[in-house]
């Protein structure tokens, strides 16, 4: 930073900022008139009025200005005095008086209020500075920022409390260090700036003013001086410079087939700093769609897997980075040039003939099992499997595995039920449509089915016990347990048939649970019967017990509540 930006930073600090840091640091003076201070006032000697404050602490030595006077003891007033000259005033109660101050000389001066009773003691309370320095100052453009190269700005400089302003306006080109004065003090307030052929950038701008009268109170370090100061920045941008044309090719050329990798690259002219905006025009249709949007990037990669056959079409926007578009094409884009229509052909690769489709280990297969389905394709170069799985019973067909160039599946059967699984492996090749449901995401060339067969391990008998054993007082809890053979993941029905009844009552459905926790608070006493029937988790039972429940195998039980 320049001496003069060092030496006249404190003009650029307005008084109120000043007061408000002095105070917080708590070297703040008594007096500041932009703070009120509440206090009890008391009369002076012989019930003599005392003055506790000023609305205004300086003024200009013309006169002129209104001053709110606080304190006590008004009432009955004679006089108002700014130092030696007299006041005219209004009293507006016994604390508050409005006085308009006299013309004197540059000075600070006590402000002393008379009644009968007596004249105000002086203090720093009341003391008022007449002075035709400028207090404060300010820079105004006509024209916000920023504006481009060869606009006319005009600042506008305004100041306060000096009758006779005086303004000087400096200037901080972008990029330099040197400030330099661009109009000297004169009356004026405003300077005239014609930014034709001069450089894009970010100009700071400050204004000195100072009364005629006044010798400055600041030095700006290189021999300015200066009452107050004001400083503001002002961006000019380039002129625009559209682009003139655009031309547009791909590599490879037209024709291709799906699946190659082509590469659209614009070149725009003229324009210095060019953005570019990609559109197609798919096969077939009249819609014209944006492939990629408005970026410093001059190329657009064009991913052609699996898309369908024909001719597509481009058409590449430019505009620089300077310019809003020359142009707009009825839709809200706006662009300097377009580039002609590019045209490029995509065609189908050979089809895949056939699919063949193993699984290994071979159906059937106990549940749990993990199988793995192996595709192999005839007569196309890149192909690309899809698997589908139809559940026993099932009218649904689900996809477990979409395209990819992975010829297999792994099956996990674990939690599988048991049955016949019927398993399509679609294939096609990376260039191709698919001969069947063409443009579709499931399209194929074509497919293979094959079943696989999942057995169940069923449970071959079923232990029961009972806690406490056999019998036991009615109210006491009772653990009834089934401990089932020979499956791997039983599952436990209970049912029961109380004393003279003829119903069979199923107390706990089939769950993982080997127990049934019997209450026996309130039952008869009698000889219960039970039935615990079991069955793997992914049996369907082998038996039925012809109320729709079926089982793999089952045990009784009696129990005597006394």
């Amino acid at each position: 930073m320049s001496t003069f930006m060092k030496r006249s930073a404190k003009g650029l600090i307005p008084t109120s900022i000043v007061a408000l840091a002095l105070l917080a640091s708590g070297l703040a003076p008594a007096r500041l008139s932009s703070i009120t201070l509440t206090s009890v006032c008391t009369s002076g000697p012989g019930g003599a009025p005392n003055v506790t404050g000023i609305s205004k602490t300086f003024g200009p030595t013309a006169g002129g200005i209104v001053v709110n006077i606080t304190g006590c003891a008004f009432t009955g007033l004679i006089s108002v005095h700014f130092g030696t000259a007299l006041a005219s005033w209004a009293l507006i109660s016994d604390t508050s008086i409005n006085a308009n101050s006299p013309a004197h000389a540059a000075a600070t001066v006590d402000i002393t209020v008379t009644t009968a009773l007596g004249t105000s003691a002086t203090s720093a309370a009341d003391q008022f500075t007449y002075t035709d320095a400028c207090k404060t100052a300010n820079i105004v453009p006509d024209k916000a920022s920023p504006q481009p190269v060869g606009t006319v700005i005009t600042f506008t400089g305004s100041s306060t409390n000096c009758p006779n302003p005086r303004y000087e306006f400096w200037m901080l080109r972008p990029g330099s260090h040197t400030w330099e004065v661009v109009q000297p003090y004169s009356a004026s307030n405003t300077l005239v700036w014609d930014t034709a052929s001069i450089a894009a950038g970010t100009y700071q701008f400050i204004v000195m003013a100072r009364d005629a009268s006044s010798s400055g109170v600041f030095n700006n370090g290189a021999g300015t001086t200066y009452d107050a100061s004001a400083s503001l920045s002002y961006t000019l941008t380039a002129v625009p410079t559209p682009c003139t044309a655009v031309n547009a090719s791909a590599l490879p050329a037209s024709p291709q087939l799906a699946g190659t990798p082509v590469t659209v690259t614009a070149i725009a002219v003229t324009c210095p700093n060019p953005r570019y905006q990609f559109w197609i025009l798919l096969a077939g249709s009249q819609t014209w769609l944006v492939a990629k949007f408005y970026s410093v990037s001059n190329t657009y990669n064009w991913d052609t897997t699996s898309i369908t056959a024909g001719v597509y079409k481009f058409m590449v926007m430019a505009r620089d980075a300077s310019s809003a578009g020359t142009s707009n094409n009825g839709g809200g884009t706006t662009f300097d040039a377009a580039s002609a229509i590019l045209s490029f052909t995509i065609t189908n690769g050979p089809p895949c003939t056939s699919v063949g489709a193993v699984a290994a280990p071979p159906s059937p297969q106990p549940q749990g099992t993990t199988v793995t389905i192996t595709a192999t394709p005839t007569g196309c170069p890149n192909p690309r499997y899809e698997f589908w799985k139809l559940a026993p019973g099932s009218q649904m067909w689900q996809k477990v595995q979409g395209y990819s160039t992975t010829n297999t599946l792994t099956w996990d059967t674990t939690g599988s039920a048991a049955g016949t699984y019927k398993f399509i492996v679609m294939i096609k090749d990376k260039a191709s449509a698919g001969i069947s449901g063409s443009g579709s995401a499931d399209s194929y060339d074509a497919f293979a089915m094959i079943s696989y067969t999942l057995s169940s391990t069923a449970c071959t008998s079923v232990a029961p016990s009972s806690s406490p054993s056999g019998t036991a007082a009615a109210g006491t809890p009772v653990t009834i347990t089934g401990n089932a053979v020979g499956c791997p993941n039983p599952r436990y029905d209970f049912w029961m048939l109380a004393p003279g009844s003829q119903t069979w009552q199923n107390v706990q459905i089939y769950s993982a649970s080997a127990s049934f926790n019997w209450v026996t608070t309130g039952a008869a006493k009698g000889t219960y019967k039970f039935i615990i029937m079991a069955r793997d988790n992914a049996s369907p039972g082998v038996s039925n017990n012809g109320a729709g429940t079926t089982f793999d195998a089952y045990a009784t039980l009696s129990y005597t509540l006394t």
